[in-house]
């Protein structure tokens, strides 16, 4: 009897699921992508499509490590001058994510931003990615996204979108339901949502800053892309990264991150992160 039981419920189960399936199948609906953090290219001056930003050193990456870094480093070990190997990371960090700040009221520097640029042809099986400056005010953003779901509707002929939201993405999905409802979302899917990003985002900004070797080959080879060293970098990394060297360095650099969190914080973590409304936003 408890097999015979478990066939039917079985069978149930599977039949619910196909006609579920079916049923969704049936309805199709153009579906609008919401990305995460740092996700869509960001310009210099949205008016020029060639100012499209990047991390860049100041100068040559290897003068940098022979005539500032080392030596610094140098000094450090011997008389625990962790001010003058501070000044160097600083310097040449924030040259280098300059262009990302925002202004101190959070908005965006001169005209820097996002190049928003609408599919021309869009149908009910289209899927419409949504660029958004993900620096900016979320509820700013939303009213954006209202706009660009009303044109994929007008341009679709449907009367429903299916929305999908990555992360950050995820904030920016639940400040529009909040203003404008749920009369054009047939659904929503939440992949990896930052709804509950509170902690990690106060870690972040009262300097509660660990080092390990993931993060340490990530951050290079971040700060890396679109320069001539990048390729050299990434593959020099991976054969470190094989040897558990980077491993290594962030237990060496441990007390030295410790030391050097005060400084980073207050010059470096609060400024720049700070200034974004989406990271307050999680």
């Amino acid at each position: 009897m408890k097999k015979l039981l478990c066939v039917v419920l079985s069978a149930i189960m599977i039949f619910g699921l196909s006609a579920s399936a079916f049923a969704v199948q049936g309805d199709v609906y153009p579906e609008v992508y919401i990305h995460g953090l740092n996700a869509a290219t960001l310009y210099a001056d949205i008016d020029d499509p060639d100012s499209k930003m990047s991390f860049q050193f100041s100068g040559d990456l290897k003068a940098i490590i022979k005539d500032k870094l080392i030596p610094a480093l140098v000094k450090y070990s011997v008389d625990r001058d962790i001010d003058a190997v501070a000044s160097v990371i600083i310097d040449e960090i924030d040259t280098v994510i300059a262009p990302y700040y925002n202004n101190p009221d959070g908005t965006a520097k001169d005209n820097s931003g996002v190049i928003l640029n609408y599919p021309q042809n869009v149908s009910k099986n289209s899927r419409c990615a949504f660029v958004y400056d993900w620096r900016g005010n979320p509820i700013e953003i939303a009213k954006d996204l209202n706009d660009y779901i009303d044109y994929v509707l007008s341009k679709s002929g449907s009367d429903k979108v299916a929305i999908t939201c990555h992360s950050l993405g995820s904030i920016i999905a639940v400040s529009y339901l909040s203003l404008y409802g749920y009369d054009k979302v047939s659904g929503i899917v939440f992949d990896s949502p930052a709804l509950y990003g509170a902690s990690y985002i106060g870690e972040l900004l009262c300097g509660e800053v660990e080092l390990n070797g993931a993060s340490l080959s990530s951050f290079l080879k971040l700060i890396m892309t679109e320069t001539e060293y990048n390729d050299l970098v990434s593959d020099t990394l991976d054969v470190f990264e094989l040897a558990g060297i980077p491993d290594m360095l962030a237990v060496f650099l441990e007390d030295g991150l410790t030391e050097l969190s005060p400084a980073l914080y207050k010059e470096l973590l609060v400024p720049f992160f700070g200034r974004w409304l989406t990271i307050w936003a999680m």
